[in-house]
């Protein structure tokens, strides 16, 4: 069975000590309440944890945590729009991401290629 994208976010992160949020993953939310987050491999435990300690109406507002700054940024209607409503369009998703946005999300290169 197929499970639904409930929200695709992309997570903006400002280091500690900056000014600047950073696209820096690419966050997935099915409708059975699983996430899933590409990123850097090592920063996925840092995200990972700011993103289970807060609720996802914070984290949209933005949150700080271990003195970085967090914000999720919902991407989901562009992403239905293109028909991508599924668990099998996220390879789809971070192919458009990486395509797209390659300054900042390089390293999907290898959950893209994982797909091809």
């Amino acid at each position: 069975m197929d499970v639904a994208i409930r929200k695709v976010y992309i997570l903006d992160v400002e280091p500690p000590g900056d000014f600047v949020f950073t696209p820096s993953a690419i966050v997935t939310v099915l409708e059975n309440g699983h996430f899933t987050i590409y990123s850097i491999k090592s920063a996925h435990n840092l995200y990972r944890s700011a993103i289970s300690r807060h609720a996802w109406d914070a984290l949209e507002a933005g949150v700080t945590f271990q003195g970085a700054g967090f914000r999720l940024e919902d991407v989901t209607t562009d992403l239905k729009k293109q028909g991508w409503t599924h668990a099998s369009s996220i390879p789809d998703i971070l192919r458009h991401f990486y395509e797209t946005k390659s300054k900042y999300f390089f390293f999907l290169a290898s959950y893209v290629n994982s797909y091809s």
